[in-house]
């Protein structure tokens, strides 16, 4: 059986479709769904994976992402974004001495920050950010939940 991947624009499309009618989805495999029916009504062979929506919803600016956190479960220090895919920047600080100590890593990208015990998200929630162009500053906004909410 032959399948076809949707553009971007496809994704987007449906993506500002879903969000304009449920404005807040709870959970990235409920707004998968919702998503890929919305493609579906028109293209039924398309296929879209969760990951790659989630990071073309993030980089088309039309979605206010909400993350939940839990502890890294995996082995060995993050080196990419877990959000977007991009590689990180490491937060530094200088000591008394005139020390760098890395106190963390940040994305460039979509500003997803994690400290030195790792975060890693557990649960994403997407807020519709309709009815305005966004900024570049504002693509893919993100709030953090979990302990970094309580610093």
């Amino acid at each position: 059986m032959t399948y076809r991947l949707p553009t971007p624009e496809e994704v987007n499309t449906a993506i500002k479709a879903v969000l304009s009618q449920q404005g807040l989805v709870g959970s990235q495999a409920a707004f998968h769904r919702m998503v890929t029916g919305c493609l579906k009504e028109d293209h039924p062979d398309c296929r879209l994976g969760p990951q790659r929506m989630r990071r073309l919803a993030v980089h088309s600016g039309l979605v206010r992402l909400e993350i939940h956190t839990r502890t890294n479960r995996r082995p060995g220090p993050m080196k990419e974004c877990p959000v977007c895919g991009s590689d990180f920047d490491k937060v530094r600080n200088m000591t008394l001495e005139g020390d760098e100590v890395t106190l963390g890593h940040q994305c460039p990208v979509c500003h997803f920050a994690t400290g030195k015990d790792e975060r890693e998200p557990a649960r994403y929630i997407f807020h519709a950010k309709l009815g305005q162009a966004p900024s570049p500053s504002e693509k893919g906004t993100i709030t953090l939940s979990g302990r970094e909410a309580h610093r």
